[in-house]
């Protein structure tokens, strides 16, 4: 026989589903922003050349196997597509070119050019 929840223990069952849902967004939303703590720049070295960068978008790195999950990522949180290039392309030693997901060798960049 199932047991049957009151209006209120629905409630608060309810709520606390809801706030481990809102918690745990809010971990990774700070977690995302953690790790692009530092990679704001105003410009970067790509293939030697200096590039401008538009304000308040980071410079991510992903390897092959999370590409599509980072460039989904950075849609989600900066609407905007980002413009990609080989890690090897970046000449920035500032730059961590670790992939966020496992942090292995980044692969691909994913920043966003000004003017693009």
């Amino acid at each position: 026989m199932a047991s049957q929840l009151s209006s209120k223990q629905y409630g608060f069952v309810l709520l606390a589903f809801w706030g481990r849902i809102g918690s745990d967004m809010k971990m990774r939303g700070k977690e995302a922003m953690d790790m692009d703590k530092g990679k704001m720049m105003d410009s970067i070295q790509i293939d030697g050349q200096k590039v401008e960068l538009e304000a308040g978008y980071p410079v991510r790195f992903s390897c092959m196997e999370h590409i599509e999950q980072e460039l989904d990522d950075y849609v989600n949180d900066f609407e905007a597509a980002p413009d990609t290039y080989p890690a090897k392309a970046i000449d920035d030693d500032a730059a961590d070119k670790r992939c966020r997901v496992c942090g292995e060798p980044g692969q691909i960049a994913l920043l966003k050019e000004k003017g693009m």
